[in-house]
């Protein structure tokens, strides 16, 4: 399977942006996003949003990333959040016990020490 992410980031102070479209799986794509969030906080940002809304698959990969993403932020003193994920995705990242932490830019590791344990799916696409 060919792996495919574009990201996209917008700018605004202290705020970026990442708007995210196809897929974020285990190996380079998670990669990328996590070297994205990592570059914004690096450059001084401290309020992250990921934009999920064109996000069609989404594996254990790819949630790690997003919550190295978290922990990335919390460690830099900044906020980290997702928005606009829907369908399959979201129901994966609620199975994964992190939808809330994510939505509201939860504190970091709060949402992994939830998930300890339990099972959750490994692959999921819109």
């Amino acid at each position: 399977m060919i792996q495919t992410i574009q990201i996209r980031e917008r700018w605004m102070g202290r705020r970026v942006l990442v708007r995210i479209s196809g897929r974020i799986l285990s190996g380079a794509a998670a990669g990328r996003l996590l070297r994205s969030v990592r570059t914004a906080l690096a450059r001084g940002r401290r309020d992250l949003t990921i934009d999920l809304a064109g996000l069609s698959s989404i594996d254990c990969g790819g949630i790690g990333a997003i919550l190295l993403c978290l922990q990335a932020a919390a460690r830099h003193g900044a906020t980290l959040r997702v928005a606009r994920s829907r369908g399959r995705i979201r129901a994966m990242l609620a199975l994964s016990a992190l939808l809330d932490h994510l939505e509201q830019g939860g504190p970091a590791g709060a949402g992994a020490r939830r998930l300890a344990g339990r099972d959750v799916p490994l692959l999921l696409t819109a």
